[in-house]
């Protein structure tokens, strides 16, 4: 299970190296200040929930996690939830403040980790 949810997670990780590609490369040079700070905090914020959301998970799963309505053993897992749920909601908000094909990218992250989250749930069930 370990090994699907890296797969999976391969997924969001990807759309986040293309955003930082994308900030790298220049393209948001045109924008006026305010907004690239925006686009930077949110693009902090998405990197730090993405590695949030995959500590969560491989938390989860070493301490016998299951989508069967038991919590598995207290662990890392309980004290990351809050951290993940606050650090994808400021990233989805700062997303607002970005333009292009940036907060598109962003605006594509967002599901893309909820699918990841919700899959390995599921898979889970097999």
């Amino acid at each position: 299970m370990y090994i699907l949810a890296c797969i999976l997670f391969l997924l969001p990780t990807v759309l986040l190296a293309a955003a930082w590609r994308d900030v790298a490369g220049g393209r948001v040079s045109d924008y006026p200040e305010w907004r690239k700070y925006c686009v930077n905090a949110a693009l902090v914020a998405a990197t730090f929930a993405t590695l949030a959301s995959m500590l969560f998970m491989f938390s989860w799963l070493h301490h016998g996690g299951g989508p069967h309505g038991l919590d598995p053993s207290p662990g890392l897992w309980m004290r990351i939830r809050p951290v993940l749920k606050w650090a994808f909601i400021v990233g989805i908000t700062l997303t607002a403040f970005g333009k292009g094909r940036l907060r598109l990218i962003l605006l594509g992250w967002a599901p893309s980790i909820v699918f990841v989250l919700y899959a390995v749930f599921m898979l889970q069930m097999d």
